[in-house]
């Protein structure tokens, strides 16, 4: 397939952002969730935009690879390290790894989710909070180090009110 390379572009940043839309709407779902009682109808939507974003999340790595680094993992490394360095003074590429690492375990949890139903995301607060602590650092880390300078402030932000809100709010209701 031959795309422009502004179309490439445009596939490789919106495809990030839906994802991250996905994970947002997971988030709400399950805060909604927790405030009325109802988890399991919740979770539904949870699970359905956790494997949306999922797919995304892999469409956005394939047409990264495709459009951006012609298939090359050298040329990602690379690209990764040069980024990298821009934003906080250290060459290291070793984060395509993580993020390797990341979708794999992505993948895995939609499926086991799939498998053992609509409370599989919710059988603990610790799995739970883990889960949430490791999206948001991926997704902030993403941010910083491949998006516009302005997002770092939007980032900063949304944390903010999302930690404000964790720590002051009442805690996420778990299924017995």
């Amino acid at each position: 397939m031959d795309l422009s390379a502004e179309t490439a572009d445009l596939l490789v940043r919106w495809s990030a952002r839906i994802v991250v839309v996905c994970y947002l709407l997971r988030c709400w779902s399950d805060y909604r969730g927790s405030k009325s009682g109802h988890i399991e109808a919740n979770a539904l939507t949870a699970r359905w935009m956790w494997t949306a974003g999922n797919v995304l999340f892999l469409i956005h790595i394939l047409s990264a690879f495709a459009f951006v680094h012609d298939f090359s993992h050298a040329a990602a490394y690379e690209h990764t390290a040069e980024r990298t360095a821009a934003v906080i003074g250290v060459r290291w590429g070793g984060g395509i790894y993580v993020n390797h690492a990341f979708a794999l375990f992505w993948v895995i949890d939609v499926i086991l989710w799939w498998i053992y139903g609509p409370h599989w995301a919710y059988r603990s607060k610790v799995w739970y909070w883990s889960v949430q602590g490791i999206f948001a650092f991926m997704f902030i880390n993403a941010t910083l180090i491949f998006g516009p300078t302005h997002w770092v402030w939007v980032t900063g932000l949304l944390a903010l009110l999302v930690c404000l809100r964790v720590f002051t709010g009442r805690s996420t209701e778990f299924p017995k």
